[in-house]
């Protein structure tokens, strides 16, 4: 995450939040790199480069400088706009409200109280409670405490999206903001100790899932395993399985469903996600499979195989094209998957060929079945329905020669 609290305000530019999938089973991709993914276990290891680059809340007594630029933010809003000024009191500017976890709490607990009718299920004040125990607690997924998740969540909406200029913008408006909040809360009571012997809370978090649902459009079970930095653009239509993981710095756009195959209870059915992954708008990823750090899936992709480490796929089904020349794709936003060396074969040529933007990732005739490669890398015209990518790692200027290559067997479809 490059954001910082002191960061400047970012120009306007377009864009507005805004508005899937059915299970399908899907054969093991044959790679000759194994493929890593993050763990589900509540703790992993943070390197010192991930530890600096985050935002932690101060200590008590210690002034917090995003709660001071959300507060001034907001009292800005106020002068200039008085007409949001009943909101901003009962949200941010609440005088029961004397730091960002409260700030968080107060806004997002007002905002699904308003959209839950005259009669809500479950009092706003109780809602308000448990979003802030939740940002309270010591509970580490993916190695992060909620507090620490929650504000490099606004930090990722300001850095990553064009059209947001404050970090009032999100709490009070931004509805995948919104939803990863109360799934963050619901996570963290899921299975723990109701009191009553033998029994664990589920139904607290199931009613906060799907207030979300109701309200936002966003269904993430409670179960789904979520790091810090995330950002759901638009976030309509985002589906979130319960053994899902999705790792630090990605960013999912609207219709994006992340779900499962098979109907086992207690297995692991869903997609794991990798760090800093881009995966565009109206995609599914159906089944258990990985999808490798650094890597960017196109709009509309439907995936079925794991995606290696800094691979760009796109289609239906998904097929690798080449490579991301980002080093965190999942923080540029390049949707249109301009920013990739595209990589591929000659159909009678035990070669390959390699350019930079000649012609578009989309094209036709970039992700076409072109014939196969046996073990030794030697063409073989029998498997002529299968396609074979190979992948280099280059720098980012594409200068230094390939420091390593993978192989990646994809079965074409009709």
């Amino acid at each position: 995450m490059s954001a910082t609290v002191a960061s400047p305000p970012r120009t306007a530019g377009s864009g507005s939040r805004g508005a899937s999938g059915a299970a399908a089973a899907a054969a093991p991709l044959v790679s000759l790199q194994p493929q890593s993914h993050p763990s589900q276990s509540s703790s992993s290891p943070i390197s010192a480069e991930e530890e600096e680059s985050s935002t932690p809340s101060p200590p008590p007594g210690v002034p917090d400088p995003l709660y001071e630029r959300l507060r001034s933010e907001a009292l800005q809003a106020a002068k200039s706009e008085p007409a949001i000024s009943c909101l901003l009191h009962r949200t941010v500017l609440d005088a029961k409200v004397t730091n960002f976890n409260q700030a968080v709490a107060a806004a997002i607990a007002h905002r699904l109280g308003s959209l839950c009718g005259t009669a809500p299920d479950i009092c706003p004040e109780a809602v308000r409670s448990i979003i802030n125990d939740a940002l309270d607690s010591d509970e580490r997924v993916l190695g992060w405490t909620m507090a620490e998740a929650v504000r490099e969540d606004v930090l990722a909406c300001v850095d990553r999206d064009p059209a947001c200029l404050t970090i009032l913008e999100p709490l009070l408006f931004f509805k995948g903001f919104a939803a990863l909040v109360l799934h963050r809360a619901a996570r963290r009571r899921w299975g723990k100790a109701t009191g009553v012997p033998g029994e664990m809370s589920r139904f607290v978090s199931f009613w906060l899932q799907s207030q979300a649902s109701a309200a936002f459009g966003v269904d993430i079970h409670p179960a789904a395993t979520i790091g810090r930095a995330i950002m759901l653009d638009h976030a309509t239509g985002i589906v979130i399985g319960e053994t899902a993981v999705v790792g630090d710095g990605c960013s999912l756009l609207h219709g994006v469903t992340l779900g499962g195959t098979g109907k086992s209870k207690g297995k692991d059915r869903h997609p794991k996600v990798g760090r800093d992954v881009l995966i565009g708008a109206g995609t599914s990823v159906l089944g258990n499979i990985s999808i490798g750090d650094g890597a960017k899936i196109g709009a509309g992709s439907v995936v079925l195989q794991p995606i290696p480490h800094g691979a760009t796929a796109v289609g239906a089904p998904a097929k690798v094209v080449g490579r991301a020349m980002e080093s965190k794709p999942g923080t540029e936003n390049d949707t249109s998957m301009r920013d990739v060396v595209m990589v591929h074969f000659h159909p009678h040529r035990n070669k390959v060929r390699r350019g930079r933007g000649s012609r578009h990732p989309l094209d036709k005739r970039r992700s076409r079945s072109v014939g196969s490669v046996d073990e030794a890398g030697n063409f073989d015209d029998e498997k002529a329905r299968r396609t074979v990518v190979m992948i280099g790692a280059e720098d980012a200027v594409a200068t230094e020669e390939i420091k390593q290559t993978r192989l990646v067997e994809h079965k074409s479809w009709p």
